[in-house]
Formats: structure tokens, C-alpha cells, sequence
């Protein structure tokens, strides 16, 4: 067998410049096999992959943030080509549905959403013209039995069907009660096959839907929807065991076994919470100056901080009752606002500077019997004072 059976053809050799390497190339030189193209068996049409340029064109139009301009009426035309490669061959397949998981993918998906919400208040005809153009075709691609069987794009498919579903179940709401309006309108005018179709594929992603979300079973607004649909499937005859409906009720049975669960659950009622309430002790405490029940304590002792004396005064010394010292809780101060912050810091602070000198001198003073000294103390008897000396930084040395 000679080598040129198993060499591809040359792409250079068949234009106006010819292969620049002659002899020395290492492809097929035949002008007889240069232009034939793979055919395609008519008993199998998914067995050729789909030209490289189709699936490039579409992807074209998906964008790589969510920040890309709407398609506006080319959306349409867009899931259309995107219904068509999925039927192509398996690797296509897995490019178009990975693509439409993506943030620019679900960005178009977002775009079908506003149009539903745009045409709400339209005529039915400009309802069903959508539904049939964007949405059916996009229910195609989601139910296709290639898709859901490959293990590749479960992920895929499951970001598909919560981006649908949206935050508590609003969008797939918005979705579905548009799909159980326009579906009630739509099989009258369509054929017995075609209305099959379409009840079938939103049927199956609705199971999907709510099969992936647990919450919506416990989401007001898909009980309606399931009715809408049940009674579509009757009205095609489907209450019975025909073959053509059987996945159609199927899933919709499922969806009806999940909306059951909900309603088992019972309804949470709203209780008022009752705030525990917490116990206070309010202790006496003895004002200062002539707030005091038994009057001021010396004459140092005032309501206003600028009257008191920094360093304790003889009759101060002499005094037994506990000074007062101001407690942490605002509504127990005799002043309120800054004036109350001011002087509970003035008295705590004066505390903490002369209060063991004062109890000193008290102690000392008085008899060690009725008395005892917390601290030690040293007395100096007939001390005379010479001189005084205060550093800039240290004060007194």
C-alpha cells in the first residue's frame, strides 16, 4: 500500500500560489480528491459534525459578560440555530448547552424573560408568536433526551434550570404562568402532533425545575400552573394511557408529588415574640452636697464640680460618710448629658489621685482599734518641710 492512501489533501496546493514546499510536502498532492467533500448518509443524519462556521456564527452572538446588547428580534433566529446544533452531532451538542450555561448564555435567557414581561399587556396574538419563536425552542434544547442523558453537561443543565428558577421561584413563575396562559390559547390552533410536542417539552422542564429546587414546593403560584397544564393534557386526551402523552403525564405526576410535599408541611404562623425582661437592682446611693437626704458630707462636698477642692480638706478628713462616687448607668447620675459624663470622670478621677492619701491621714488620725489601715503607711512625726521642687514631666519629686 503505497503512503499517499492515508495522507490528507494539501489545502495550499489548490490556490492561485501553489504549495511552497513542492515534493517536500507532507500532504496529498492530487488535484483528482482535493475538492471532494465528506457526504452525508441519508440513513444517518447526525452522524457528520455541522460546519465549523454554524456553530461559530452562533456563539458569536452569545456575549462573554452580561453587559452585551440585547438581540431584540434576533433572538429568535438565535435559539432557532441553538435548537439545530444541539441536533447535530455530540460534541456540538455539549459546545451549545455549555455555552448557554455561561454568564453571556444566561444573559439571553434573561432577555426571553423581559419579553414575556413586556408582552403581558399585548394581544395574544404577539404572546403566542413568542412563545412559539423563543421560548418553545429553547424548551426544545432543555428537553432534548441526548441532553439530559449526558453526564457531561449535568452541570450545565442544572445551571440552566436554577437560573430559570430564579430567587424564591419568581422567574420560573413568570415563565410558566405565560407558558399555561399562552398553551390553553395555542393547541386549538395547532396540530394534534405539534401540540404534544409543545405541552411535552414544558412539561419536562418544569419537572426539572422544581425537581432541582426543593423550595418550590413550599412556593404559592405553582399549584395554578400544574392545573393549567393537567387540563391541557385532558383536552388532548391525554387522561387515559395513550402512548404518545405518557412521559407528558409522567413528569407531570412528579411535579404533582413534589407540590403534595409542600402542602403536607404545616403553615408557619407569626408570633410575636415576647422580650424577656430583665431584671434590675437599684441600689441606694446617697447624692452629693445638699442633694444628700442627711445634707452635705464637709465643705467639700458638692453637686457641681467646680466648687470642689482638688486636695481633701481638713473637715473632709475628718468625715466618716463615704464619698460619693458616680456608677456606670446614666439614668442613676444626678446630671444628665455631658454634664453627667463630665462629672462622674471629674469624681472618679479625683477618687483615684487623693483617695488613698485621704483615708490615710483618716486612718491615722484616728484610733487603731476602731480603724485598721488597708495600706501600708509611713507617719513622720515634726517633719519640716525646706523646699519644694516639681519637674517639667514628672511634677512633684
Amino acid at each position: 500500500m503505497s503512503s499517499s492512501c492515508w495522507k490528507k489533501p494539501c489545502r495550499f496546493f489548490s490556490t492561485s500560489r501553489g504549495c511552497r514546499h513542492g515534493n517536500r510536502c507532507n500532504f496529498l498532492h492530487d488535484p483528482t480528491i482535493i475538492d471532494q467533500q465528506p457526504s452525508r448518509d441519508p440513513q444517518h443524519p447526525h452522524s457528520s459534525r455541522a460546519p465549523p462556521d454554524d456553530f461559530q456564527t452562533w456563539a458569536y452572538d452569545v456575549p462573554r459578560d452580561s453587559w452585551a446588547p440585547s438581540l431584540g428580534p434576533d433572538l429568535s433566529s438565535f435559539l432557532e440555530k441553538a435548537h439545530k446544533l444541539v441536533l447535530q452531532d455530540a460534541g456540538t451538542m455539549q459546545a451549545v448547552i455549555s455555552r448557554l450555561s455561561s454568564e453571556g448564555g444566561l444573559h439571553r435567557m434573561n432577555e426571553i424573560v423581559h419579553n414575556i414581561d413586556r408582552a403581558l399587556d399585548r394581544p395574544m396574538s404577539i404572546q403566542i408568536t413568542l412563545f412559539r419563536t423563543q421560548l418553545l425552542p429553547l424548551f426544545r434544547i432543555l428537553s432534548n433526551k441526548d441532553v439530559h442523558a449526558s453526564l457531561l453537561l449535568e452541570n450545565s443543565l442544572d445551571t440552566i434550570a436554577n437560573f430559570l428558577f430564579g430567587y424564591a421561584g419568581r422567574r420560573s413563575l413568570t415563565i410558566f404562568a405565560f407558558v399555561a396562559r399562552t398553551l390553553s390559547e395555542l393547541l386549538a390552533a395547532m396540530g394534534p402532533r405539534e401540540s404534544e410536542a409543545a405541552l411535552k417539552d414544558c412539561s419536562q422542564v418544569l419537572c426539572k425545575i422544581i425537581d432541582l429546587n426543593g423550595s418550590a414546593a413550599i412556593t404559592e403560584g405553582f399549584h395554578p400552573i400544574l392545573k393549567s397544564f393537567v387540563a391541557c393534557l385532558e383536552e388532548l386526551g391525554g387522561s387515559g394511557e395513550e402512548l404518545s402523552l405518557t412521559s407528558t403525564r409522567l413528569a407531570l405526576e412528579k411535579v404533582n408529588r413534589r407540590l403534595k410535599i409542600g402542602q403536607a408541611f404545616p403553615e408557619a404562623k407569626a408570633v410575636q415574640k415576647v422580650l424577656p425582661v430583665k431584671p434590675t437592682f437599684k441600689l441606694y446611693r446617697d447624692a452629693p452636697g445638699w442633694l444628700s437626704d442627711q445634707g452635705p458630707r464637709h465643705d467639700n462636698d458638692f453637686e457641681h464640680i467646680h466648687q470642689i477642692q482638688i486636695m481633701p480638706t481638713a473637715l473632709e478628713l475628718r468625715s466618716h460618710r463615704s464619698e460619693y462616687l458616680p456608677v456606670i448607668e446614666a439614668s442613676q447620675l444626678h446630671l444628665a448629658g455631658p454634664a453627667g459624663l463630665l462629672d462622674r470622670q471629674f469624681r472618679l478621677l479625683r477618687e483615684d489621685t487623693i483617695g488613698s492619701l485621704r483615708d490615710a491621714v483618716r486612718n491615722t488620725q484616728d484610733s487603731a482599734a476602731e480603724h485598721q489601715q488597708a495600706a501600708r503607711t509611713y507617719v513622720y512625726h515634726n517633719a519640716e518641710l525646706y523646699d519644694l521642687s516639681f519637674h517639667f514631666f514628672r511634677g512633684l519629686d
